[in-house]
């Protein structure tokens, strides 16, 4: 069943190509003294630094969810980063964050919180009630974030995306989206938001908004979107993530396999098949795959110009569950659960690792993360020379 598919001429109405996200708006660098006799040149260089990855830690076992850092420099692992600096925990399924600007902003989903801390020491400036700003049922359980112009964008298991400004921390708009709303993506002026209807295949879609005023375009909806999860946004083209969709209790039968998806907006759009993917990442033009990741996992990347696949690395890890390209190096880093040698199954209560690759697929090195490891971003900027 198809449903809400946009005519061409409205789809393309104020999109642009994918961009990076840039700075906020509290990030504007302040011109030093010159000699007016002098002429002056400000040069900008992109930098990274290193790679966070938050931990969701194991709520049944009463782990609080935290933040890993790997600096490239020294080669320094620090597991528990937020709670070094800040003195306190992070809190109940920490689940998702970024760097945009001078600020770094990570999601607490147990705790309906948005931690904001100074991108550069980890220094705590604001925490972010959602629920308080958004409602007691709008708000609950932020899940993913996205950013651009100036805003964060937050997706809610209340059925909602909030648009927030990085300045004052307000609220510009809350939009009702789907069942269980999770991963983001944006392109131009249009925010797709991926409603995976808690995997019971009730009624999952993928909305989209028009990111500047929270306006619906339209609700997408097809039969092989089934539990989606994670988005990828290429031009014209959005590329989606889906997860196996289960049937109820008792027995939780598996209703539809999950995989990656392919919608190309136009005339005459429909949704396709790409491959049976279970984890995706995806930077430019390439996009990394994991077939299999819980199970003799395979690491593949695609040239999305092409569609073109071939094996990235045959030196993975062992569960892979979280997955980030650096958008200045190109390394891509995979992060994993432990195997628990006892159950032969993934260790969801000990700490896991993480594994950088350089574009090649060889491997640059290993570091130990928090308990849960769930999501991967990189500590990315520009400095003013």
């Amino acid at each position: 069943m198809k449903k809400g598919f946009l005519s061409f001429a409205v789809l393309l109405m104020g999109c642009a190509m994918f961009t990076a996200c840039g700075d906020d708006d509290d990030n504007n660098p302040v011109n030093p003294p010159v000699n007016p006799n002098e002429p002056t040149k400000v040069d900008t260089v992109a930098y990274s630094d290193g790679v966070f990855v938050v931990g969701s830690g194991n709520q049944y076992y009463n782990i609080n969810g935290c933040l890993t850092y790997y600096d490239y420099s020294d080669g320094i692992v620090n597991t528990n980063f937020f709670k070094e600096v800040n003195g306190r925990e992070l809190g109940v399924t920490a689940n998702d964050g970024l760097v945009y600007g001078s600020k770094m902003y990570l999601v607490v989903d147990g705790e309906n919180t948005i931690e904001v801390m100074d991108a550069k020491t980890c220094k705590s400036l604001k925490q972010i009630s959602t629920t308080q700003l958004m409602g007691e049922k709008e708000g609950v359980s932020p899940r993913h974030i996205v950013a651009n112009n100036g805003y964060i964008y937050v997706s809610t298991y209340g059925g909602y995306v909030a648009a927030i400004d990085t300045v004052g921390y307000s609220l510009k708009y809350k939009a009702e989206a789907g069942s269980y709303p999770e991963g983001m993506a944006m392109s131009g002026k249009m925010l797709f938001v991926a409603n995976c209807s808690y995997g019971n295949g009730e009624n999952p879609s993928i909305s989209i908004f028009n990111s500047e005023t929270g306006a619906k375009m339209t609700d997408l909806e097809d039969s092989l979107i089934n539990n989606p999860t994670t988005l990828v946004a290429d031009g014209y083209t959005l590329y989606i993530l889906c997860g196996d969709t289960y049937g109820p209790a008792p027995d939780y039968a598996m209703l539809q396999a999950g995989g990656l998806r392919k919608y190309t907006m136009g005339q005459g759009a429909k949704v396709e098949k790409v491959n049976d993917a279970g984890l995706i990442a995806a930077s430019g033009q390439t996009l990394y795959y994991v077939l299999s990741p819980y199970y003799m996992p395979q690491f593949m990347v695609m040239d999305l110009a092409t569609g073109e696949s071939k094996t990235f690395t045959t030196e993975g890890v062992d569960i892979p569950n979280a997955m980030g390209v650096d958008p200045i190096t190109g390394d891509l880093v995979i992060a994993s659960y432990k195997n628990n040698p006892e159950t032969g199954y993934g260790d969801y209560s000990a700490p896991g690792y993480a594994v950088r690759y350089d574009k090649t697929g060889k491997k640059l090195g290993q570091f130990e993360t928090g308990i849960g490891p769930t999501a991967v971003f990189f500590n990315t900027g520009v400095r003013y020379e």
